[in-house]
């Protein structure tokens, strides 16, 4: 498998910083999907602090959100082997991949403006299976879409494309961005949204920043239809409360807070995950 041309993403670079120190150096205590940029490096990509940029060195690359700024490029060491080891990194400040870079994986992103109600998937394709798909049923019934779709072609999609629901910046995102009126930033203006995602727990959780009787019925609607052997929760505390005002399903709404967050397991993705977004719609829409 050939590699694309350095022209078919973008304006992908060496990166050119006045300081020669060009290297990944990592940081132990950085986020696994973070790292830190020179400001003439963010200056030069296009990008800025709190927006996500494509990290690459050769054919191995990562999405990455920038949280501060540094004479080097410095990474989290789980970010450090995946692009492995120290040397040059090459840089790009638009996150999207189009089809013809399968041989550094693929990242793309569609979106489809409908209704007044959004369904994202921002862990599509293989990063978590079948979110994408069960963004796109909900716009069967109606909905505005925004799905990602991440591939790699030895697995670990998962570790190169993910970023965490409350870091996703617009402005690396030029669908999304799109569909906000180019340059707004985390604002939106939908009545609701629900966003769909993986767990490594058994069931289906349901989360956001909505009221709560609005995730009791999407609950109440979930354990509907799957058997009653598999847990369905709402989830009103803990890591995936999903209720702070930067996660994207919140703050793509009018008043930051109507968001619905749906995780689940593998098995009721695969399984059964037409017939949950179907309940959600139900609710929603």
């Amino acid at each position: 498998m050939t590699p694309p041309p350095e022209d078919s993403t973008g304006p992908i670079g060496p990166i050119d910083s006045p300081d020669p120190t060009d290297q990944i150096g990592v940081d132990p205590d950085l986020y696994r999907e973070h790292c830190r940029l020179p400001a003439a490096v963010l200056a030069w990509a296009g990008a800025a602090v709190g927006q996500q940029v494509r990290l690459r060195r050769g054919r191995e690359c990562v999405l990455s959100t920038v949280v501060d700024t540094d004479d080097r490029a410095i990474v989290a060491p789980e970010l450090g082997e995946l692009l492995d080891g120290v040397g040059p990194v090459r840089v790009r400040g638009e996150a999207p991949t189009p089809r013809t870079s399968l041989a550094a994986g693929r990242f793309t992103e569609r979106a489809r403006e409908r209704g007044p109600v959004i369904a994202v998937a921002p862990h599509g394709g293989d990063v978590e299976p079948q979110t994408d798909a069960q963004a796109r049923r909900l716009g069967e019934h109606g909905a505005t879409v925004w799905a990602c779709n991440g591939w790699w072609p030895s697995g670990r999609a998962f570790d190169r494309w993910h970023v965490t629901s409350a870091d996703l910046h617009p402005g690396s995102f030029s669908a999304l961005d799109g569909l906000l009126g180019t340059g707004s930033g985390k604002r939106g203006a939908f009545e609701a949204a629900v966003s769909f995602h993986g767990w490594r727990h058994d069931g289906v959780g349901i989360g956001g920043g909505a009221p709560r009787n609005v995730r009791q019925r999407v609950t109440e609607a979930i354990e509907g239809i799957l058997s009653p052997e598999i847990p369905v929760e709402r989830i009103d505390e803990g890591d995936y409360v999903g209720d702070s005002p930067e996660n994207v399903v919140n703050w793509l709404t009018d008043d930051d807070t109507s968001g619905v967050q749906i995780e689940q397991s593998t098995e009721v993705r695969w399984r059964h995950g037409m017939d949950v977004a179907d309940a959600v719609a139900d609710v929603l829409l």
